[in-house]
């Protein structure tokens, strides 16, 4: 797996699936049911598609004919293979992890998020994160830490 690859690297010794997997487990809850590899009371609704259509089908027989294996839950104890996806879906609607998990603290007071910036460079002391220097439309700020600084991205 890629994370016992990502473990060997010089500083991500912590970075094995058996130190991640807490964490993946304690963000879901799995509406098949919490187990070894899946959490039950986490932010994120996860549950696995339906895979009723007949091309579901016919896409699974192809995969085996091609000398490709099925696999239950691809996050379960066999990852490699294919099987129905999972989706995150509560009350019928996309739950990002945006509406799980920074929707419900927006209103906190020590909380800024800015969209639509572009971060120029962070501002170290040393080797720590002391600020950062963004911009917005045209114009450039900076910001200082309190406590620290936490930047976050789409997909890239």
């Amino acid at each position: 797996m890629d994370y016992e690859k990502w473990s060997k690297e010089p500083g991500l010794e912590g970075w094995d699936y058996a130190h991640c997997l807490p964490y993946f487990k304690k963000m879901e809850t799995c509406r098949a049911g919490a187990d070894e590899y899946r959490g039950g009371y986490g932010p994120l609704i996860l549950e696995r598609g339906p895979a009723t259509s007949p091309l579901f089908g016919a896409f699974f027989e192809a995969v085996q004919q091609a000398g490709y294996q099925l696999t239950k839950d691809v996050n379960g104890y066999r990852q490699e293979g294919f099987a129905p996806f999972d989706r995150n879906i509560s009350r019928g609607r996309r739950l990002s992890a945006a509406r799980a998990y920074l929707h419900p603290v927006m209103n906190r007071p020590n909380l800024k998020v800015e969209t639509r910036t572009f971060v120029n460079r962070i501002i170290f002391e040393g080797n720590r994160a002391v600020g950062v220097e963004y911009r917005v439309g045209k114009g450039s700020l900076q910001i200082a830490r309190s406590k620290e600084v936490i930047l976050s991205g789409g997909a890239i």
